[in-house]
């Protein structure tokens, strides 16, 4: 199946894309200030065994913990002194064609980043040019599942858009299989797909002048506020539209909803965000619009009335919204203060590094879901999810599943 997904964007300056890549990358690598990056754990889990620290010809090596057996790494920069270059390498076990390697361009201006995977349960290719027909190329490829998405900026009827593609099908005998899967979570991919095009798309707009990104959750507010504004101003339009009738008429709840229905269709112009809550069915303005208007009606408030009832019916939808920016920006602003360069991978013990990168568990769907479904009740997401011993409880514990979706 495929979605495609597109936002209004600026494209930004090549200084603006630089400062980004500065913050967001090159920091998290090499660090900055108090931060601590991946290269500054010299002898604790990255080693500097050649080389000047972050130099051309560096070369690292990372010191996995006592007890984990399936790979290891090094790290290398390379390039000019104004240009660094920065190769990472993961090698699966013995084999030489089992590996991970990303590349970056530079460590000194925004040029590129790529990777490649050959791992025995997990192919896969990615890139990312500051280029508007180049933007972004991923495919992930397991033996039963096949991803693609790309990012690129195009010309719209007025400026510049962000379109992005995602591509999701089964592979080989897996594609009977999956093609009736993938049906019932279509709604809720698009939804993510559209959510994640608008965010990537304010970014590229903001890079100038906000390229860590700060300032996002609140444009994203201001957008969310925005339609919420067109549509109180659109319901009070259908009580004015109604009240203003005679009483033999017709002023009763069926009369407001053909008055309703006669609206204008929400168009383009309406702010480019996704709500970060979605009440109605696929969370688009227009779905958001009908929630609030079935609420509203739901409430059967006396005629003189409507008017009040309308901006409580907005209000309250747009606390929540207000509610959870607040609480997603919040959590990440804990999860960045906490994180470590080295992700999961630090303070493991050999065998949870063991488990954790041994991707047999991708090997069939049904082992996939098994595996997540083992992890969401490990970290305690679900206190009420089953053990799934076999395939059959996988495919049955998913069939259920997407019946409720």
């Amino acid at each position: 199946m495929r979605w495609t997904a597109v936002a209004p964007v600026t494209w930004p300056s090549d200084q603006g894309f630089d400062a980004w890549w500065r913050a967001m990358v090159v920091e998290e690598l090499a660090g900055s200030g108090d931060q601590v990056g991946l290269f500054d754990r010299d002898g604790e889990q990255v080693r500097l065994i050649s080389g000047e620290h972050l130099q051309p010809g560096a070369v690292y090596r990372w010191v996995p913990p006592e007890g984990f057996s399936l790979g290891g790494a090094a790290y290398g920069i390379g390039g000019p002194p104004d240009a660094r270059e920065l190769f990472l390498e993961y090698q699966e076990g013995a084999d030489a064609g089992r590996r991970v390697t990303v590349v970056v361009d530079s460590l000194d201006d925004c040029r590129s980043l790529t990777a490649t995977s050959s791992l025995k349960h997990l192919m896969a290719q990615a890139s990312f040019r500051p280029e508007r027909d180049r933007l972004l190329d991923v495919e992930v490829k397991l033996d039963w599942l096949l991803v693609r998405v790309r990012g690129r900026v195009v010309p719209a009827a007025v400026g510049e858009q962000l379109r992005v593609s995602l591509r999701v099908v089964g592979r080989g005998l897996w594609k009977p299989v999956i093609a009736p899967l993938l049906v019932p979570v279509g709604i809720a991919l698009s939804h993510l797909l559209a959510e994640e095009t608008e965010e990537a798309a304010d970014r590229l707009t903001h890079l100038d002048d906000d390229p860590r990104g700060d300032g996002a959750p609140e444009r994203e507010l201001e957008r969310i506020r925005a339609g919420a504004e067109l549509i109180r101003a659109r319901l009070h339009e259908v009580v004015s539209t109604v009240d203003a009738r005679s009483w033999w008429t017709g002023r009763r709840a069926a009369h407001l909803r053909a008055a309703f229905d006669a609206l204008p269709a929400v168009g383009p112009d309406w702010p480019p965000v996704t709500p970060a809550v979605a009440f109605g069915g696929t969370g688009r303005w227009w779905d958001e619009e009908q929630w609030i208007f079935d609420r509203f009606l739901e409430a059967s408030p006396w005629r003189r009335k409507r008017a009040d009832e309308v901006d409580r019916q907005v209000d309250g939808w747009l606390r929540q919204q207000e509610r959870m920016v607040t609480h997603r920006t919040q959590a990440q602003a804990e999860l960045a203060a906490a994180e470590d360069p080295l992700g999961d991978l630090a303070g493991r013990t050999g065998a949870e590094l063991n488990a954790m990168l041994d991707l047999s568990w991708l090997a069939t769907p049904w082992s996939t879901v098994r595996f997540l479904v083992r992890q969401a009740s490990r970290d305690g997401m679900d206190d009420d999810l089953p053990d799934l011993e076999t395939d059959a409880d996988a495919r049955r514990f998913l069939t259920d599943l997407l019946k409720d979706v």
